[in-house]
């Protein structure tokens, strides 16, 4: 399943899975690994990786939708 780090409060970090926006949270201890907000992870047999590929993507087209309602395409 893919997540997106929402938000993180003290060791608590706050996940939204893409598809069904359900929310879950983890505790930080719990990724092997540093991440921060927009993150796209993929929990995979009960571990954690960072989807380096889907968070460009993700990144790339809210900047065109930015970019579009500032009129700058």
């Amino acid at each position: 399943m893919k997540y997106v780090v929402d938000h993180i409060v003290d060791d608590i970090v706050v996940l939204e899975q893409i598809d069904t926006k359900d929310i879950i949270e983890v505790n930080k201890n719990s990724i092997p690994f540093k991440v921060k907000d927009g993150n796209i992870l993929i929990k995979e047999n009960n571990s954690f990786h960072l989807d380096s590929e889907e968070e460009t993507k993700r990144k790339d087209k809210l900047q065109e939708k930015l970019n579009r309602l500032k009129g700058d395409s």
